[in-house]
């Protein structure tokens, strides 16, 4: 007779979890939904502000300020050194 209760255990158990993995997939498609929602709307918005910023030829300036351009990369002083390396190091006693 234990066995029985048991088995009946086991199969509670195992359809609890299973309604609770069912639970956790329905909250991550809803989620999963809003997200891909928000991407939709931000892909859009840069559609359109891209298409905006191109569709008007005043907007484009006659040169392009590149010299006057910060370097957005971080200075590297080691990147400076094997740029200005003649290759001397090899050659050392």
């Amino acid at each position: 007779m234990w066995m029985l209760e048991y088995n009946e255990s086991v199969l509670d158990e195992k359809e609890q979890r299973e309604k609770e993995m069912d639970e956790e997939m329905q909250a991550m498609k809803a989620t999963n939904e809003k997200l891909m929602t928000q991407v939709s709307k931000i892909h859009e918005f840069m559609r359109r502000m891209m298409s905006q910023q191109y569709s008007s030829p005043s907007q484009f300036p006659l040169e392009f300020p590149f010299a006057s351009t910060p370097d957005p990369r971080p200075s590297d002083p080691r990147a400076e050194e094997n740029e200005n390396d003649d290759g001397d190091l090899e050659a050392a006693p």
